[in-house]
């Protein structure tokens, strides 16, 4: 029966996809409905390849009768797409901003874009081809050939939706849920026969089979997709065509896909009333001639002056001009060519060699980066600029025109591009009339859009990102330039987003001239002309050139002003007429915008926001891989939202979970308020949307993300016992964090009633900052929020932007089954016993949400009593239980006890009670906790259970160590033996353990010792044999022989432990001796002869020194060898050396004052002998190490700074690389600090002409 099936189902299937076939073909007729003339409609390919260009005569015929010519949008109003999503690409957050700030000047390799035309905007607006398929391809794709057909016989040209409005329709899109569903993943495997889709899509388009195409299409794609990809759009297309073709005959292109099927354009028209039907045709030599016709027809375009905000250019261009960065295109849609204007700063007094001639370098390109043949090239000067005039011709043959100006400031280069003789035919209206600004020494009053600023700046000026009004705002950056005595000028706008962390201002203020001043071989050597809390004015020198530098902190506004080689005049001039400037009226005109997920609404400008104005906020609906649906869910949003000057808030709001519970609203508050002035929550965790029981899980997620293994054996401040005070001795601590000095001032909490709930509203400020974080915080029943944005310390007139926005902000009247402020058990227990599965369900994963309250504890009583252990709900019985076993109470520990020794309870369960009464971190806890494991110690081959259990107890060592030595009889079990080997040693370092209680213990420690001995041993010989020695390793290899260590080294007294003990010291693994020598110092039971061999030692000098002095065994003054010695000791320690395997060189020592202490550093040149690595083999390498040095002057060494490695690949860069080591080890926690110099693209070849 089944053999007989299979065949009969694949023939049903055949024989309905045979008969129910009534879309094959790509053209349309429609008419009557009163239709005076007839339209057609053609289902197109956006793409310009061949197989979209399977077309008829019938095709050329209908097209060129039409009255309109339609495409889904008419393509003149794409630009409002390119200003809708284009690059802000300005916002700091706390990562780097000082680099920011860096200009190199131009080196060869910056100018190549000048010679690369073909940028995806203008590729995907007028060609969209492929340089490697272009004799595949047609010229453009078809969607694109209709409409310049249109516009080359002067049709009308419309398009059938709006660009914006169906772009909003494809940002709606559930891109959450984007799988098919299974049975038509089932049916889509059959349709395939084994292609991908793709592939399948362009055969059935090449066969001009719609029916088949719909079925891919509905088959491969989930419902909310289709709906708003196709059907809604359909619908607004067909009511534009409708509206059309009653003012006379319509020719409309649209994707293929639109066209087919019952929700398909063609069954809509036909409910209209429409007659359609397709249209069958050949293509024969009357629409190939057709076709070349309107290829080679060419409208004269419509030219306008066009200028750039700055002056600087004013060229004709077409009607459309996109700004792309500091670049300009301008695409003649009719044509399909474009113009392209490129510019690039040179930042030419910023140059260390004045004799680099730019015009020679961009000559010397052509021949190379000039597509095809180079026709004429000449060169010319006009005012004071080089102008080079390049015609050419590609291999293709295409003709294009080009004009190469140098000007004192920048490259400017206009190209005109297009197919055939397009370019010949424009080059003499274009290029002719292209005008530059002309150089003066006269000086003008300059205030950008944004209104932020003004400055009085010298005339002759280039100014990027001063567009208006922009969606993106963009930040300033001037540059101009006197004549008449060859000075430069410049100003650099950068905003910073970073709402987490204030920095020192007067910090900032110095730093950004340093990091910049450094770019330019400038030692920190600046003489200060004038500073303020806000600002720093500098003199120094770069290149023999007279520079001034001015640093200005506004809120998020931070400026670098300077003037190269000007006089003092002309410094104040530019730099003392900077003044700040309020631009807070820019935003007066904002829209309302209502977030339905985030359940509020806001006051903000429309067009820098429009995003969120298409985009409608949906909760999120993503289940992950599971077929089931949690329907109880909580719900963040978070939305930054930009001001015309380009100024952010930061809006986050959070819905809880139904089974959340707080007792009040001002519990919350409080807490967080603690999370900004507490140093225990930082910016990592200050999430909204984070409640308290999240926090721990989020906290071990970062911890465990940071963690680096072995490797953190080692670091620049440690090796294994070896720790530095570093930080602490220069005062470097806690500079960073939400520390005790942040202060939350001008606090204002307010009562409102609809909804109910409570604001409270005030700024974070540092003592050091003169910038602040405002804040605005909401709490409904349900719903909390937070916003936030940088602003100026205490001037709120300042803050104009958020202000603005956070005044307007309205949470929305939210209303829930049961209160925030009621406990939840009883609804979650009643949830877990419906009969409904997706109610049972969602409860069951919603566990982790519950807080449960001691006036609950009869409702937990009666429900343990009668609670049965049933498989689906074992992780939420986990969750729950271990909540109960983690409340500090009496009730808690006997219910606690009562359900853990349960008979068959699963493991999962006991482990959960016992990491619950862990966190009690109480005596009682721990106690009961010893006698539960000694009852009914759990088991589970999930060795992360038993982890996470000791991983507790170690963070609560003061209880904790009441386990021991009860618990060590469970080292024998396997599963037990690493985690209470690891517990044990932090008890013995702690001293809140005696070696006296693990006596009983001993042998088995012993056996276990030797096991391990032997296979630290065998690792050892084999790396001896080896060509390749990674001291690296040793660490981890080590690691657990180390923890015997600890527990072994009170019995060696005993002959056994004795001769393993020296067994262990003869491995002379270096990691293995330091941690022996600690222990036994701290017991001061060393061999003095021993000891004295280690300091002699030049590999274990520096650690036994440092472990000699940590133990007060040593004065500082009777340390054996020279600092030199230590230096170099030190060195192989934290660089993982051997003395014999490397090459060292003294190169420098140097000091520097950081507060009221001194810091010592020595530099080293070394070679490695590093087989392994062929390229690096024999490669010198810098490294380093610093002291703090005492009032005597002699070196602290547990104060110490092991530096990065360095590569030396130019001697000269050692000064630099030096000073980076030396400033890292102060700065490095800054996180807004970069260090060292960045090297010139082309190292020491820069490929520059000179004069």
């Amino acid at each position: 029966m089944r053999k007989f099936l299979t065949p009969l189902c694949i023939f049903f299937i055949a024989f309905t996809f045979a008969q129910t076939k009534k879309y094959q073909s790509l053209l349309w007729e429609i008419s009557g409905n009163g239709l005076s003339k007839k339209s057609y409609m053609y289902g197109t390919m956006h793409v310009s390849e061949r197989v979209s260009y399977h077309l008829s005569d019938a095709f050329f015929t209908h097209l060129l009768q039409a009255d309109f010519i339609a495409n889904e949008s008419e393509p003149s109003t794409w630009s409002d797409l390119n200003d809708l999503f284009g690059n802000q690409g300005f916002n700091f957050g706390s990562s780097k901003l000082y680099r920011s700030f860096y200009q190199k000047p131009m080196d060869k390799r910056a100018l190549y874009r000048h010679f690369r035309n073909e940028n995806f905007s203008m590729d995907n607006l007028l060609f969209r081809t492929n340089a490697f398929r272009k004799d595949y391809q047609e010229e453009t794709y078809l969607d694109m050939f209709i409409y310049q057909t249109g516009k080359k016989y002067r049709k009308k040209t419309v398009g059938l939706e709006d660009a914006k409005e169906s772009m909003a329709l494809i940002l709606n899109i559930d891109y959450e849920d984007q799988r098919p569903n299974e049975e038509n993943m089932q049916k889509l495997a059959k349709l395939l026969k084994g292609k991908m889709p793709g592939e399948a899509m362009v055969d059935f388009y090449r066969e001009k089979d719609l029916d088949m195409l719909d079925s891919l299409s509905i088959m491969s794609s989930p419902a909310s997709y289709l709906e708003n990809m196709l059907f809604k759009r359909n619908e607004i297309m067909t009511k534009s065509m409708d509206s059309i073709m009653k003012k006379g005959s319509l020719f409309a292109a649209v994707g293929a896909a639109h066209l087919p099927g019952n929700r398909g354009m063609i069954e809509m028209l036909r409910k209209k009333g429409y007659t359609v039907t397709p249209v069958f045709d050949d293509y024969t030599d009357k629409g190939k001639k057709a076709k070349k016709t309107i290829e080679e027809l060419f409208i004269a375009p419509e030219l306008k002056e066009f200028a750039s905000e700055d002056q600087m250019i004013q060229v004709p261009a077409f009607s459309m001009v996109l700004p792309q960065g500091s670049d300009y295109n301008s695409p003649d849609l009719t044509n399909g060519g474009y113009l392209n204007i490129k510019r690039s700063p040179l930042w030419k007094a910023l140059q260390k060699n004045k004799a680099i001639s730019f015009e020679k370098t961009l000559d010397s390109l052509f021949f190379e980066n000039i597509p095809g043949d180079i026709l004429e090239k000449k060169l010319t000067q006009e005012n004071g600029n080089w102008v080079y005039e390049i015609q050419n011709k590609t291999k293709t043959g295409n003709f294009q025109r080009h004009r190469f100006y140098v000007t004192p400031l920048e490259i400017i280069s206009v190209s005109l591009v297009g197919t055939n003789t397009y370019a010949t035919k424009l080059e003499n209206q274009i290029f002719p009339k292209i005008q530059l600004a002309k150089p003066t020494n006269d000086w003008k009053k300059f205030t950008p859009y944004h209104q932020k600023f003004s400055i009085q700046t010298p005339n002759y000026q280039v100014v990027y990102g001063n567009r208006a009004p922009s969606a993106h705002p963009e930040t300033i950056t001037l540059l101009a330039h006197l004549p008449q005595d060859q000075s430069f000028y410049f100003l650099l706008e950068k905003i910073s987003d970073d709402v987490y962390q204030l920095e020192n201002t007067s910090f900032e203020l110095h730093r950004i001239q340093e990091e910049f001043l450094l770019q330019y071989d400038v030692k920190n050597n600046k003489e200060i002309v004038d500073e303020n809390s806000k600002m720093l004015w500098t003199k120094s020198e770069i290149y023999g050139q007279t520079t001034y530098l001015k640093t200005v902190v506004n809120g998020a506004n931070y400026y670098l002003l300077g003037c190269v080689g000007c006089n003092e005049s002309n410094a104040k001039n530019f730099l003392g007429s900077f003044q700040l400037t309020d631009s807070s009226a820019l935003d007066s005109q904002n829209s309302l915008w209502k977030n339905d997920a985030g359940q509020y609404t806001i006051q903000i400008p429309k067009k820098q926001n429009e995003v969120y104005f298409l985009k409608e906020s949906k909760k999120s609906q993503a289940n992950g891989k599971s077929k089931k649906t949690n329907h109880f869910k909580s719900n963040q949003t978070n939305a930054v939202f930009t001001g015309t000057n380009g100024e952010k808030v930061h809006v986050w709001s959070y819905e809880y979970h139904p089974y959340e519970y707080e007792k009040s609203k001002d519990s919350i508050l409080e807490r967080f308020r603690k999370s900004f002035i507490s140093s225990e929550i930082s910016e990592e965790t200050e999430i909204e949307g984070l409640t308290p029981e999240m926090i721990p899980d989020f906290l071990q997620a970062a911890e465990f993300a940071s963690n680096t293994g072995q490797r953190g054996y080692y670091g620049s401040k440690k090796a294994g016992p070896i720790m530095s005070n570093w930080d602490k001795a220069l005062n470097l601590e806690n500079k960073e964090t939400f520390g005790k000095k942040y202060q939350l001032v001008q606090e204002k909490k307010t009562e409102i009633s609809n909804p109910e709930g409570l604001i409270y509203e005030a700024q974070l400020q540092h003592p050091d900052s003169e910038n602040a974080i405002q804040i605005k915080w909401v709490i409904t029943d349900g719903m909390h929020y937070t916003l936030k944005s940088l602003v100026p310390k205490n001037q709120p007139e300042k803050a104009g932007f958020a202000q603005q926005v956070m005044q307007s902000f309205q949470p929305l009247v939210f209303t829930k089954k049961q209160s925030l402020f009621e406990p939840k058990l009883s609804q979650f227990l009643e949830d877990i016993q419906s009969e409904h599965d997706s109610i049972r369900y969602s409860a069951l994963q919603s566990a982790r949400y519950l807080n449960i309250d001691k006036n609950e504890w009869q409702l937990v009583q009666e429900w343990i009593n009668n609670w049965e252990e049933e498989e689906d709900a074992l992780d939420a019985m986990e969750i729950i239980l271990e909540k109960i076993a983690a409340i500090s109470d009496k009730a808690s520990l006997q219910l606690s006890s009562k359900i853990y020794l349960r008979e068959d309870l699963p493991p999962s369960i006991q482990f959960a009670i016992l990491k619950g009464l862990a966190k009690q971190k109480n005596k009682d806890a721990c106690l009961l906790i010893r006698q539960l494991m000694l009852q009914d110690l759990p088991i589970s081959d999930d060795a992360s259970m038993i982890d996470q259990l000791f991983e507790i107890f170690e963070e609560n060592i003061e209880y904790s160590a009441l386990l021991m030595p009860a618990i060590f009889q469970f080292y024998s079990i396997p599963e037990y033996h690493e985690p209470i080997l690891n517990f044990t040693k932090k008890l013995l370092e702690n001293d809140k353990l005696t070696p006296k209680q693990l006596k009983s213990y001993q042998k088995m420690l012993l056996t276990n010792a030797k096991l391990e001995y032997k296979r630290v041993r065998s690792w050892k010989l084999g790396q001896q044999r080896s060509d390749y020695y990674d001291a690296s390793d040793a660490p981890e290899v080590c690691s657990y022989l180390f923890g015997f260590m600890h527990l072994l080294e009170a019995f060696k007294k005993d002959k056994e432990v004795a001769v393993l003990w020296e067994k262990i010291r003869n491995l002379s693994i270096r990691e293995v001796t330091i941690e022996m020598y600690a222990l036994e110092s701290k017991k001061g039971n060393v061999s003095k002869n021993w000891e004295k061999e280690l300091l002699e030692n030049p590999e274990t000098q520096f650690a036994i020194t440092y472990l000699m002095a940590k133990n007060k065994k040593l004065d500082i003054s009777e340390i054996p060898g020279t600092e030199m010695d230590m230096a170099i000791s030190a060195i192989y320690l934290f660089d993982l050396l051997e003395a014999e395997k490397v090459q060292m060189q003294f190169l420098e020592e140097k000091s520097k004052t950081v507060g009221n202490q001194k810091i010592r550093f020595f530099f080293f040149k070394g070679i490695k002998d590093n087989s392994e690595d062929i390229y690096y083999e024999n490669f010198p390498i810098l490294f380093s190490i610093g002291f703090v040095e005492n009032s005597k002057g002699e070196l602290q060494y547990q104060s110490f700074y092991s530096g990065l490695q360095k590569q030396l690949v130019d001697e000269d860069d050692l000064p630099w690389l030096m000073q980076e080591i030396m400033d890292k080890s102060i700065h490095e926690n800054k996180k807004r600090t970069s260090f060292g110099k960045i090297k010139n693209n082309f190292g020491m070849m820069d490929g520059f002409y000179m004069d």
